[in-house]
């Protein structure tokens, strides 16, 4: 399954048509297993091909679904980037307020990052580079 998923995940970076069905059905799998973890990286490498593809109100559905289970999860660092791609959905979506106040969480969250690191090279990772870069 962690093939898949790798697969997928690297198809959606590349705007590959099958990427969101791909993705969807490791989640789907991933949920059955119990795989929590897992199913939510499936949401936002899910949230940020639909975003890639325009698809505004769909990528936040699934971005927002990540940042939830992430938070039970207790791993919020770990979804830093879903609260940036968030944000660039809700841009997309004219809804500028809430997207501040994602891109400020996000930045929050790199920071906690980059001072529990201790070293700015965590801040070129290609993850974070656009949270700081804003």
């Amino acid at each position: 399954m962690t093939s898949r998923f790798n697969l997928a995940r690297v198809d959606a970076g590349g705007n590959s048509n099958s990427a969101p069905a791909a993705l969807k059905s490791v989640a789907a799998q991933a949920d059955a297993l119990g795989l929590k973890y897992l199913s939510a990286q499936c949401s936002m490498y899910l949230g940020e091909a639909l975003l890639r593809r325009h698809t505004f109100a769909a990528a936040r559905t699934e971005l927002e679904a990540a940042i939830a289970r992430s938070e039970d999860l207790g791993v919020a660092q770990s979804f830093t980037p879903a609260h940036y791609l968030l944000a660039q959905a809700l841009i997309g979506l004219g809804q500028n307020a809430d997207a501040s106040r994602e891109l400020a969480e996000a930045r929050r969250l790199a920071d906690a990052i980059h001072k529990e690191a201790g070293t700015d090279a965590v801040l070129a990772r290609s993850d974070l580079a656009p949270i700081v870069a804003r």
